[in-house]
């Protein structure tokens, strides 16, 4: 079990590290609330417990030798993140105000999802867990532990990020430096897109 414990561990690590999906679930809690931000959290849990199960089936290993495949994922995942990045600039070049609404909850869930399902990054990140969990000779239910485990491990940190971001006071100091975390949001899904449409598969 041991193993299974240091696959936990990177997971955690891996799901708490500062990066698109933490960034954009702490962005659209702090704009919309707290069922908003929950339900994207709920699409990157979807999307990170759907590219462990293809992990852990060896479908990573197929997409690995298939490069156009990998190529067409990193472009998705290039131009979405740029456009998120051009939403956020916009918003913050045009001073926009915190939105009093709501946005659709299926829409938030698919947004989250999608962030996920085209990070090609994604796919040898939970390789390497699955690795780090199963080496030669590991019992094969063990693989069942490790992705229930990176499971509860997801929607604790993805859902811990939005509970906290969602928070009154969290949104009241939130309201007074918008343009700076829009701008930064901006800079950050900037960088992803072009990292992965640079990045040679």
């Amino acid at each position: 079990m041991a193993d299974v414990w240091l696959a936990w561990l990177a997971f955690a690590v891996l799901a708490a590290s500062p990066g698109p999906s933490t960034m954009a679930i702490m962005g659209t809690s702090l704009a919309y609330g707290r069922e908003a931000g929950m339900r994207f959290a709920a699409g990157v849990v979807s999307g990170s417990v759907t590219w462990g199960v293809l992990s852990a089936l060896g479908t990573a290993a197929l997409l690995g030798q298939a490069a156009w495949t990998l190529t067409g994922l990193k472009i998705a995942g290039g131009v979405y993140f740029l456009w998120l990045a051009f939403k956020a600039g916009r918003s913050a070049c045009q001073g926009t105000p915190v939105q009093d609404g709501t946005v659709n909850p299926r829409r938030a869930y698919l947004a989250g999802l999608a962030l996920h399902l085209t990070n090609p990054k994604a796919v040898f990140s939970w390789t390497t867990i699955v690795v780090l969990g199963m080496p030669a000779g590991a019992p094969a239910h063990h693989t069942f532990f490790i992705l229930a485990g990176c499971a509860v491990l997801a929607i604790t940190i993805n859902m811990g990020y939005a509970i906290v971001f969602s928070n009154r006071q969290v949104v009241c100091g939130y309201r007074k430096v918008k343009r700076w975390v829009d701008g930064t949001l901006a800079v950050l899904f900037t960088l992803a897109g072009v990292r992965l449409l640079t990045w040679r598969t």
